[in-house]
């Protein structure tokens, strides 16, 4: 496979990344075009003149290639799809960084080839994705070259292969240059930054991340990544050090005994006070929602009676377990829930659940299963930014609440 990214179109030089957006799915007009024009050999390469030939199909990213007997002198050998992936992410971070400059991809300067170069008046820059280490006498000599040209290099690592602890050698060499480190995890579209930090109550360093998502991430001028990633390291470091400070604070020392007391001394009746408070704002706050739960459910009772004639209630009004039809309802999220009822927030939702049927002894178990498996599904739907995943588990979801009906599947249920 030719890894050829850029092609001249109508004597304008395109990128073939140009067919995707952020999220990494087709514009299917812009595909059908560009189909069309690869078809009467409107493509030419921009380092041998030929004709180009587009591939854009779904397993790979798209890509152009020379047709069988062509001859160019810089043609790329092939690279795996993580690493035409990472090419095309950060082509679109270009893009929406420096809107009106040429952006090109395997770009051939001297002896180097750079994987995203960005040229935009007297502006320079070049976004390299470094997917394995680099031997370090090589990578110094890239990066010299690249300051000789006057060229800013940002340099992106692969996200999955360090992780947030302590920098790998590759990664304090990348990190006494760039003063960050930026690591691209494709799998979750997210791009991680890294950094040493100073907590000044005792000078100790740790490091910080934090993980912002690839489509809102954009580049100054300058080479920094515009995000919100220095205010959250002030936060980090003000409950560092506030947590630092607390445990000192729980440890006294006596000047006289030369000892640390771990238990500091403390007056009863102060002590007692404060007990008393607490217990009392306990017990406010448990008969508020005694309260409302006994409100709520009684605007349920009334609402459900009024909605169906009362056949969800049973003869002594307590409410019956399920959907009337045995099938999982889905609504859009409100305060107005039944008695069985999963808030699933993370996508604005709620379930009404059918009615589980089997041995009444096992119910409460079975129930509160489900509940712990629904509770599950709302937290990876929470942390799960690929839509096309997240209607996947919904499905999977879905089916397995129809289909499990009985109390004895639920009763034995296990997570995992």
């Amino acid at each position: 496979m030719i890894t050829q990214e850029n092609a001249f179109y109508k004597n304008e030089l395109w990128c073939v990344y140009e067919l995707k957006d952020a999220q990494g799915n087709y514009d299917e007009d812009t595909r059908l075009k560009m189909r069309k024009a690869s078809q009467n050999n409107e493509f030419v390469c921009p380092d041998c003149g030929e004709h180009l030939v587009l591939c854009a199909g779904n397993k790979v990213e798209p890509y152009f290639r020379h047709h069988e007997n062509a001859n160019c002198p810089v043609r790329t050998n092939g690279q795996s799809t993580r690493y035409l992936l990472a090419r095309r992410l950060l082509f679109q971070a270009a893009k929406r960084s420096f809107p009106n400059a040429v952006i090109t991809c395997s770009r051939q300067g001297g002896k180097y080839v750079s994987d995203v170069f960005i040229n935009d008046g007297d502006l320079r820059m070049v976004l390299e994705y470094a997917g394995q280490d680099l031997k370090l006498d090589l990578w110094e000599k890239k990066h010299a070259h690249y300051q000789e040209e006057g060229i800013i290099d940002l340099w992106f690592l692969n996200g999955r292969k360090y992780g947030d602890d302590v920098m790998a050698t590759f990664e304090y060499l990348i990190y006494s240059y760039q003063g960050i480190l930026l690591l691209l995890d494709m799998e979750d579209q997210e791009l991680r930054l890294k950094q040493r930090c100073v907590i000044p109550f005792n000078h100790s360093e740790c490091i910080f991340t934090k993980s912002f998502p690839l489509d809102k991430i954009t580049i100054d001028p300058s080479g920094k990544i515009i995000s919100e990633y220095e205010i959250y390291k002030e936060h980090y470091i003000e409950d560092v050090e506030e947590n630092l400070k607390s445990k000192k604070r729980l440890s006294q020392y006596d000047a006289d005994s030369g000892i640390f007391n771990k238990k500091p001394y403390r007056d009863p009746a102060a002590q007692k006070e404060i007990v008393q408070k607490v217990l009392q704002k306990v017990d406010e706050s448990l008969a508020v929602n005694r309260e409302y739960k006994r409100l709520h459910m009684e605007s349920v009772k009334e609402r459900e009676i009024k909605r169906d004639g009362g056949k969800n209630f049973k003869s002594d009004g307590t409410p019956r377990q399920g959907t009337s039809d045995g099938k999982l309802h889905r609504r859009s999220l409100s305060s107005e829930d039944g008695p069985l009822t999963a808030r699933m927030t993370a996508i604005g939702e709620s379930w009404d659940l059918p009615q589980l049927m089997g041995n009444e002894a096992m119910l409460p178990k079975a129930s509160s299963n489900r509940k712990s498996y629904l509770e599950s599904l709302n937290n990876r739907l929470w942390n799960t930014s690929d839509q096309k995943k997240q209607e996947l588990f919904i499905t999977k979801a879905v089916e397995k609440i129809n289909s499990e009906l009985k109390i004895y599947a639920w009763h034995c249920y296990k997570r995992g």
